[in-house]
């Protein structure tokens, strides 16, 4: 984590999100290839916790804003997010934190292409949370699952269903 060069690149792609959340589809249509070429880079070279994490939070901001015209992308980011899930063995906090910044970013990218497009990472993406649900005491990355599956539940609608029984038993016991 001492390295300054990740630590001013996750400042950079910081920056950069809060001008994806500003700007107009139009505008970010117009530059989304050079922005996710570069995110892309950075999500499968880089090994800094705090650069992934800042790059998959801008990427959802760049899914969101790019909303209907994001189908592109999808497939390819969507195969390495969900790498990222599946690697569940490490318990460290920066890597539980990351886990649950990808769940975000599958849910926005989900939002982003629509029902139909994501169900089959849906399933994927549900069983993985589902499986970390379990066994999971970090705050950080406990709240990302639940706001993923809260955005899944609305992309899915009825098809969130099946989901249902493995869910209500946790939420009922923590009223």
């Amino acid at each position: 984590c001492g390295d300054p060069a990740d630590r001013v690149a996750a400042k950079a792609i910081s920056s950069l999100e809060a001008a994806i959340g500003e700007l107009d589809e139009a505008i970010l249509a117009e530059h989304a290839t050079l922005i996710l070429q570069a995110f892309l880079a950075r999500l499968t070279t880089s090994s800094h916790s705090g650069v992934l994490v800042t790059v998959m939070e801008a990427l959802g901001a760049l899914a969101v804003g790019l909303e209907g015209s994001f189908g592109d992308y999808y497939d390819q980011l969507m195969n390495l997010l969900l790498a990222f899930v599946s690697n569940q063995g490490d318990s460290r906090p920066s890597a539980t934190r990351l886990r649950g910044k990808a769940f975000e970013c599958i849910s926005l990218l989900g939002f982003s292409v629509g029902k139909e497009r994501f169900a089959p990472a849906a399933r994927q993406t549900m069983s993985a949370m589902l499986a970390v649900g379990a066994t999971s005491v970090d705050d950080v990355q406990t709240e990302c699952i639940r706001e993923a599956m809260e955005r899944m539940c609305k992309i899915l609608g009825t098809d969130f269903a099946p989901f249902l029984p493995t869910l209500i038993p946790g939420v009922l016991a923590g009223l």
